[in-house]
């Protein structure tokens, strides 16, 4: 009789395993890790000067890539802290000049990075493996302005970033995600050369510089 009562409680044991397991892990993980890539937009009015009829050519919504890097700390709570890497990158047609000796066809490349500090708040969609997440940060984005590496420009400035995200865990562990990414960018007026003529304007105040929206997704690292 109490060999059939010990197999009959390992046997509730196993079954009630999984249930426990779930009932154990927290609702959101601790730790979170993500590695993002994706297309970007600029959809601030960004004038590069074209080579060919020396004007200056309007270009709107203009789309690149996108790569970031975050990791985010969370509280049972939902509230967290975090720390954001973003990289972006467009191209232009800077159309058939001469650049010193040299002359041809130009592509015109604009890349950005931005550091910062964020906070966020996370939250699961019932029992289920679905969470969603936002944050709002602010940080330092650096540029670089280059005509096929032949003139480089420098400059940086205040950097503000929202994003929203959906994941669905895999695993306790690993999971997959995709996030919309917004970063306003402000400068001062960078120093061009003769050659060089571009200039990033929004409607924000007539500050100068660049927003921002990216589609990315990638992996979520929970630990």
């Amino acid at each position: 009789m109490n060999k059939r009562i010990k197999r009959l409680l390992v046997l509730f044991m196993i079954a009630c395993a999984p249930d426990m397991a779930v009932a154990q892990r927290p609702e959101i993980p601790s730790n979170v890790v993500k590695l993002d890539a994706g297309v970007s937009f600029i959809t601030s009015k960004v004038y590069v000067y074209n080579l060919g009829d020396s004007r200056f050519h309007k270009f709107t919504w203009k789309p690149g890539f996108s790569g970031k890097i975050d990791y985010e700390h969370y509280w049972q709570s939902g509230w967290g802290i975090g720390v954001n890497v973003i990289y972006h990158n467009t191209n232009f047609d800077a159309g058939y000049g001469a650049i010193g000796y040299s002359q041809g066809y130009y592509e015109y490349q604009f890349n950005q990075w931005y550091f910062g500090p964020c906070a966020a708040y996370r939250f699961r969609f019932g029992d289920s493996k679905w969470t969603g997440d936002v944050s709002i940060g602010m940080g330092y984005s650096r540029f670089s302005e280059n005509l096929d590496d032949k003139i480089i420009v420098y400059y940086g400035g205040l950097g503000v970033s929202w994003r929203a995200g959906i994941e669905y865990m895999l695993s306790p562990d690993i999971g997959l995600g995709l996030d919309l990414t917004d970063l306003m960018a402000f400068v001062s007026q960078p120093d061009y050369s003769s050659e060089l003529k571009t200039l990033g304007m929004n409607e924000f105040d007539g500050a100068n510089g660049f927003f921002r929206l990216s589609l990315m997704a990638g992996l979520r690292i929970y630990f």
